[in-house]
């Protein structure tokens, strides 16, 4: 995904918080969500998110895990909603953000149960909003 901001573009200290519903414009499935992204004060397109997608057949959530230690057990102490140190870009009402996730997917078009790295870009102009995520 090419992200429309970047640590270049940003001032450190951007924050979103969002939530709602969106409807896939190809599928007409509507999805309820929640976003909220702090960019750093000090250092910018760098902080935490919390992002849950939910449809009829999918749930989408970030979260955190035990590090990279050798000894570490990633999925066995995978913790859903909330990441931090992760990149986050935010100015205005438009955002940017990488993180770890979990997605319970049953669509028929793409069965899957499992760990995930979510890109998510979110733009909000007038009474409309934007929510890309992959």
């Amino acid at each position: 995904m090419d992200h429309f901001l970047s640590a270049a573009d940003s001032l450190p200290g951007g924050s979103l918080d969002a939530s709602g519903q969106v409807t896939d414009r190809r599928t007409q499935v509507t999805y309820n969500f929640v976003l909220r992204l702090d960019e750093d004060e000090v250092t910018a397109g760098r902080g935490t998110s919390v992002a849950f997608v939910s449809g009829p057949f999918i749930q989408l959530c970030d979260g955190h895990g035990p590090g990279v230690a050798p000894s570490s057990k990633p999925l066995a102490e995978f913790e859903i909603c909330g990441s931090g140190g992760v990149p986050v870009v935010v100015d205005d009402c438009v955002a940017s953000f990488q993180t770890h996730g979990f997605v319970h997917s049953d669509d028929a078009r793409s069965v899957y149960y499992g760990p995930v790295t979510i890109e998510g870009e979110f733009e909000a102009k007038g009474n409309s909003a934007k929510l890309t995520v992959t």
